[in-house]
């Protein structure tokens, strides 16, 4: 969709049944770069947020499903980001965190604390744009970043912290191959 015409709509259909489903939209005037319905609970397979991207604006909105009239509410907007957003990850260390991956290998971080964004913090992880993924180690909830670099995402201490990381990649050279002997 070009969002030049008609705007954008984010249309999520709800529901463990197809007889009962609850429809949210939102109409947007931008297009979308990169969005997260990853739920804060990883016990619950739904989401009470939703993150969205936007191409034009390099802003991050953070929307509500909670509504009653079937809009995604906006709960809250980051500021204007250096870079545009490619991956966006809502993830609960202990505390709820909004992780926004950048196409110049930045990564921003905002707590998330009473429907507003505060302590931003920045990480760089090289040039190439950031990915995320979520796991835990042991007892610990971390966040896999990947740019450039690698790197862990943790609490520490109620403190954000990261740790770098090396990824070796063995390549084993190709099989040998006999040329093929075609009687004629």
């Amino acid at each position: 969709m070009n969002s030049r015409f008609s705007g954008i709509r984010i249309l999520f259909a709800f529901g463990s049944t197809f007889d009962k489903v609850l429809h949210r939209y939102k109409d947007l005037k931008e297009e979308i770069s990169a969005l997260s319905c990853t739920p804060l609970d990883p016990t619950k397979m739904f989401s009470l947020y939703i993150a969205v991207g936007f191409w034009s604006t390099y802003v991050v909105d953070l929307l509500s499903v909670a509504s009653t009239d079937g809009h995604f509410e906006p709960v809250c907007s980051s500021i204007s980001l250096p870079a545009l957003p490619r991956s966006l990850l809502l993830h609960d260390f202990g505390a709820p965190h909004l992780l926004i991956g950048l196409r110049d290998g930045t990564l921003v971080a905002f707590t998330f604390v009473k429907n507003e964004f505060q302590d931003k913090r920045v990480f760089s992880l090289g040039t190439e744009p950031v990915g995320l993924a979520q796991f835990e180690m042991g007892e610990k909830k971390v966040v896999f970043a990947n740019g450039s670099r690698a790197a862990l995402f943790y609490l520490e201490k109620g403190i954000l912290q990261h740790s770098s990381i090396l990824i070796k990649v063995n390549v084993t050279p190709p099989c040998e191959t006999t040329p093929l002997n075609v009687a004629r």
